[in-house]
């Protein structure tokens, strides 16, 4: 078994009982992506996968995205075959709130690391209503 895995370790054990996991994977299974009628169910399940998440970290204060890849580039779309790996800026907003803290894992490329990390604060600050 793959010991690298969310599903591997006992979270409440390393940061304590109050602690809430959301582990199950977002896939999108055998949905076809290839025709609109796919791709607007992938949304669906996609879109019922957050809603799920989000009722399960509602008395959270702080919350952690931990997606494969990490936050999505735009030329990745939400219902692509690799788009379950990433977490997209409105969906990562959605987590944060006045009163929650989000801390999103992501994975650097080659670019210049200090402007990827700016672009991506203003970006998430926008959409979370909270300025630059």
């Amino acid at each position: 078994a793959d010991q690298r895995s969310v599903s591997a370790i006992n979270i409440r054990d390393l940061i304590g009982p109050e602690t809430v996991s959301y582990v199950p994977p977002l896939t999108f299974g055998n949905i076809p992506a290839n025709n609109a009628v796919g791709r607007e169910e992938r949304q669906r399940v996609r879109e019922g996968w957050i809603e799920a998440a989000l009722n399960a970290i509602e008395p959270c204060s702080a919350v952690f995205l931990d997606p494969d890849n990490g936050i999505a580039p735009a030329s990745v779309g939400r219902h692509e075959k690799s788009g379950p790996k990433y977490a997209y800026l409105d969906e990562i907003a959605r987590f944060a709130s006045k009163d929650r803290v989000c801390v999103v894992y992501h994975h650097l490329g080659r670019e210049n690391h200090t402007a990827v990390i700016r672009r991506i604060a203003a970006t998430l600050a926008a959409e979370c209503g909270r300025g630059g």
